[in-house]
């Protein structure tokens, strides 16, 4: 009785942390059947945490990702993949569970990365944008200054190409000054 008892606790103990997690966990055995999934990987997949246990992995999703990710871990490999469901992105994580060298079950972590990933978007395209706008005054100062180095420009001329250099500088010292501000926010 105090063996059970204490088993209970554990359990109970062990779903009370897995069901206030944000991130999706799905615990299954070595025949691929769910022993655990948590409320957060029973949204992810539109379905009730209750209703699946026992059921074999692929009633959730027949994803080919997942499919990869179970078999790996069964194999005794980790697995790391991304999965789209609906508009969100996932990152799925998939463990052995070894005992005695032998793979017992697997635990499947799901980690929203949605926002990450909009995020790292928004990143690269400012980045694509900033280097664009810097790369424009640049070569313009770079075209003037090359063509009064090598004597191409008129006398009378050599005041505007100057002018022009000093204004492109200028914006260029602007758009610099703009990053930073923005690097600060």
């Amino acid at each position: 009785e105090k063996q059970i008892k204490d088993l209970k606790e554990k359990q109970e103990e062990f779903n009370a942390i897995t069901e206030n997690i944000r991130e999706g966990i799905i615990v299954l055995n070595n025949k691929e059947q769910i022993l655990s999934i948590n409320k957060s990987a029973a949204a992810i997949f539109g379905v009730n945490s209750k209703g699946n246990v026992n059921m074999h992995i692929l009633t959730l999703n027949r994803s080919i990702s997942l499919q990869k990710a179970v078999e790996s871990a069964l194999a005794g490999n980790s697995y790391e993949d991304t999965i789209i469901k609906g508009n969100k992105t996932f990152h799925l994580l998939a463990s052995p569970v070894k005992s005695d060298s032998l793979v017992k079950g697997v635990i499947l972590f799901i980690l929203d990365i949605t926002e990450k990933q909009a995020v790292e978007k928004m990143r690269r395209e400012f980045s694509a944008n900033v280097s664009h706008e810097l790369k424009t005054p640049l070569t313009s100062i770079s075209g003037y200054a090359e063509l009064m180095k090598n004597g191409m420009v008129k006398a009378e001329d050599i005041k505007a190409f100057s002018n022009r250099i000093y204004e492109e500088a200028k914006h260029l010292i602007s758009l610099v000054e703009d990053v930073i501000q923005i690097s600060r926010l």
